[in-house]
């Protein structure tokens, strides 16, 4: 049997969904174990885990925790502490670390200690938009983990290799697959889109543009939303623009002063702000005609994967290209630089009547990150290590 400790915040939607389609594959072979590596989850309801463990906290604790700095610090020294004391008492195969926290390289020279293989998950930001300093802390990590998971041939593992210095060996190229693929699969053609925005609670338009897909503020929605301004005269009657704030640091900062500017700019906007089921992500895929993907940074994007095989006309910043879905051409317009966008959405909807066909490889690599295909691939990569 294969032994493999997780290391993660059960607080995360993407680990949570992660840990939920593995535990539909994984069968008697893997014994899946979490170290739940945050402060405030005290019971993790998940039937992939054999063991879960999580870090305790004493009522004089749980006061000081309150303070943000100091519940990060603690968490982390306690997550190391505990990893120390399970490798000691158990043999694991292999460590995950889902998210590279700055204790990453505590974290790798253990498991080197222990001979314990070690997978490096990277999800975007925290390994990009963080200092130089910070950024050079981090390297060793990366350097002697055994595996770093992100999709290969991308501008995010092209990424990781320069300023990180990995040898692409160590790529274990899955990700952690979309759900929300597999429900367009499924869904598509199944509901009218009258059908599907009575779902959402947004009103019926016959042109929907999607700007971004989240409450961050590096997805540029000021800059979005100027640009469609200056194509005003050109956008379709009865058009409406969506703006996805499900999750995010600055959802209510962003509902204000988008509002303020959409008025400002007299622009037909809605705002959605709960959050979504995969259902109900794909139906807003399905409505979407034009959607728009800016944002400063990015690893390997499922979003305009998903908007892509809906059937959206997408518009995407070339220092975000994903060369592994444009080996047989581009499936989306190229916006070379920010301030090109209001140029790039008047050729989008100028053209929005005539075909653009999409290459059938890219709607295939689409395909085949699937959360059934990807969640097949780990459990094969986890029977193997």
């Amino acid at each position: 049997m294969k032994r493999i400790l997780i290391i993660a915040s059960w607080k995360m939607l993407h680990v949570r969904r992660f840990a939920e389609n593995l535990g539909k594959v994984k069968g008697d072979g893997l014994q899946i174990d979490l170290l739940e590596n945050s402060c405030s989850i005290e019971n993790v309801e998940c039937n992939t885990f054999n063991n879960v463990y999580s870090i305790k906290i004493s009522r004089i604790q749980s006061v000081l925790l309150k303070i943000p700095r100091i519940r990060v610090w603690f968490a982390n020294n306690k997550t190391c502490d505990r990893l120390y004391e399970l490798l000691s008492e158990k043999k694991y195969d292999l460590v995950v670390m889902m998210v590279v926290h700055n204790y990453a390289p505590f974290i790798v020279t253990t498991c080197n200690k222990f001979t314990t293989k070690v997978l490096l998950f990277p999800f975007g930001s925290e390994v990009i938009r963080i200092s130089e300093s910070k950024k050079r802390k981090l390297k060793p990590a990366f350097l002697y983990a055994d595996f770093v998971a992100t999709k290969e041939n991308s501008s995010f593992s092209q990424y990781l290799i320069n300023t990180y210095g990995i040898d692409k060996k160590k790529f274990v190229s899955y990700g952690v697959g979309s759900e929300t693929i597999s429900a367009i699969i499924k869904n598509k053609g199944k509901f009218s889109r009258e059908q599907m925005s009575k779902v959402l609670g947004i009103p019926f338009s016959r042109y929907n543009i999607c700007c971004g897909y989240n409450a961050q503020k590096s997805q540029r929605h000021e800059e979005m939303l100027c640009a469609l301004y200056k194509n005003k005269n050109i956008l379709p009657n009865g058009y409406q623009v969506i703006i996805p704030l499900s999750y995010g640091d600055s959802k209510k900062e962003l509902i204000d002063r988008l509002g303020k500017q959409a008025k400002e700019y007299n622009l037909s906007i809605v705002f959605v702000t709960n959050y979504l089921s995969v259902d109900e992500l794909s139906y807003l895929r399905l409505i979407t005609d034009l959607f728009i993907h800016v944002q400063t940074t990015d690893a390997a994007n499922a979003s305009i994967q998903e908007f892509i095989l809906a059937g959206a006309r997408c518009i995407n910043g070339q220092w975000l290209s994903y060369p592994y879905l444009e080996t047989e051409g581009l499936p989306y317009y190229q916006c070379p630089e920010i301030n090109e966008l209001p140029s790039v959405i008047r050729e989008a909807i100028l053209n929005r009547d005539s075909d653009f066909a999409v290459p059938h490889g890219a709607i295939s690599e689409i395909e085949h990150n699937s959360y059934e295909n990807v969640i097949n691939n780990w459990k094969d990569f986890f029977y193997n290590v």
